[in-house]
């Protein structure tokens, strides 16, 4: 028929032989198959492992990019914005780290508001008293520049002034 055969022949003890034989059109065929099943089989382990390293790199790199996020958002000036990562590593020393030296800027900028507040006033009085406004003027100046920044509302701090309600 022209078909082509494998065989085997192998020799056992006591003069026993085996002989196995297969076409070869149906021994490329099991060969084929179990080929394309270990390839099945290894490309749906490397898709497996592909997928759990992606994963365990996720789950690794989360909190240096949730650092990462909380620092561009006070480097925008959100001076409250804290880490929350807590991890018992470097990245959760770093947060640690980030967080105070984040409360120290706040409460520094804070400072240096306030201390530049109280400077715009000095100079808004300064310049009163340069350009020779009388008493009554400077106080009067004096209470709306406090009144804008929030320190100066109570009719207790206007009578220290020696002001009347009348005269401010």
């Amino acid at each position: 028929s022209g078909e082509q055969w494998i065989s085997y022949i192998g020799e056992l003890e006591h003069g026993w032989g085996i002989v196995a034989q297969r076409s070869q059109s149906e021994t490329v065929s099991v060969v084929g198959s179990a080929l394309a099943g270990g390839m099945g089989a290894l490309a749906g382990g490397a898709l497996l492992a592909i997928a759990a390293l992606v994963w365990l790199v996720s789950r690794a790199l989360y909190p240096v990019i949730a650092l990462t996020d909380t620092a561009r958002e006070f480097a925008t000036g959100n001076f409250d914005a804290r880490s929350e990562v807590a991890t018992g590593d470097e990245v959760g020393v770093l947060a640690q780290t980030f967080n105070r030296m984040a409360e120290d800027v706040q409460a520094r900028t804070a400072e240096t508001e306030a201390a530049l507040a109280e400077t715009r006033i000095l100079y808004d009085v300064g310049q009163a008293v340069a350009a020779g406004d009388t008493y009554e003027d400077v106080a009067r100046g004096l209470i709306t520049t406090l009144n804008g920044y929030g320190l100066f509302q109570d009719i207790e701090d206007v009578v220290l002034l020696g002001l009347t309600q009348d005269q401010y």
